[in-house]
């Protein structure tokens, strides 16, 4: 930027072509760092845990602890958390994203899934037929 001053001084570059320069070169910069600030946030390149953190995926291979899970339409590498390390959780059931480990996601069985096994465990009663208790 000293050499620029110094030809305008000199009178080799008139000051308005050397003002207009400047302008355009730091208009344009900040349009490229906007751009390229706006491009980082939504890139999928952003770390795992930013953009799936809370999420929701579906499992497409079989979770025994590990299988695959579909989450925000990209296929990743799953593992149930270490407390549901001991359940299978089919393909097609959703699990929740409460972690990632390297390029793995950590998994557990969402709260329909939890609902969905304990009724098929019987450890939530079904509701009381009215038609039973009137029947005797």
């Amino acid at each position: 930027m000293a050499g620029v001053v110094v030809l305008v001084a000199a009178g080799a570059i008139p000051p308005l072509l050397a003002a207009t320069a400047f302008a355009a070169l730091s208009v344009g910069g900040a349009a490229l760092t906007i751009n390229v600030l706006r491009l980082a946030r939504t890139s999928p390149g952003l770390p795992a845990h930013a953009r799936l953190l809370d999420s929701t995926a579906t499992v497409v291979i079989d979770l025994v602890p590990e299988g695959r899970v579909l989450a925000q339409g990209e296929n990743w590498a799953a593992r149930l958390d270490d407390a549901f390390a001991d359940q299978v959780i089919p393909a097609g059931r959703r699990v929740r994203v409460v972690g990632v480990e390297n390029l793995r996601l950590i998994v557990t069985p969402s709260v329909d899934e939890l609902v969905a096994q304990a009724r098929e465990r019987s450890l939530i009663d079904a509701p009381p037929n009215s038609s039973d208790s009137s029947a005797k």
